[in-house]
């Protein structure tokens, strides 16, 4: 009677684990910043460049809760606009500082950040990196190495 007991309690516990929902390690939705790319091949301290990147959720999961994109270590610029633009829709001046909040997103879909900026440096490069993520999402991106990409653009005396 032990014996079955033991072997119920351990059939018990396997059943409950295969029961539980898909841990946090799940793939989910891959968010890539697909391309990012300013409007000129170098610049001039005072000059204005538009840096501009496309995000994607390139699967294998859509993304539920929110895709963002943001922009990061701006380097010997100064920022003057940001604007978002999501499928279907016109570009809108974004309210939430360096982040574009897009909501819900189907795989495939293309969402744009582009940012524009006052060279403020005189020598080096102009450097701004965008990232993509999502907010809330509880299945593990399955490629993070694509989630941000560096522009760079050389300044010239």
């Amino acid at each position: 009677m032990k014996r079955f007991s033991v072997s119920m309690v351990g059939v018990t516990i396997v059943v409950a684990m295969a029961a539980l929902p898909a841990s946090a390690g799940t793939p989910g939705a891959d968010v890539s910043v697909t391309s990012a790319r300013a409007d000129v091949a170098s610049a001039s301290t005072g000059d204005t460049i538009v840096f501009r990147a496309v995000v994607q959720d390139l699967g294998p999961l859509p993304v539920t809760d929110s895709l963002d994109v943001h922009f990061e270590k701006a380097v010997r610029i100064s920022i003057t606009d940001v604007s978002c633009r999501a499928p279907g829709e016109g570009e809108i001046v974004s309210n939430d500082g360096n982040y574009c909040e897009f909501g819900a997103a189907s795989v495939g879909e293309r969402f744009v950040q582009r940012v524009t900026a006052t060279v403020t440096g005189s020598d080096g490069n102009a450097k701004l990196t965008f990232c993509a993520t999502t907010e809330n999402s509880s299945a593990a991106d399955p490629k993070p190495t694509n989630d941000c990409r560096t522009v760079v653009v050389p300044i010239i005396s």
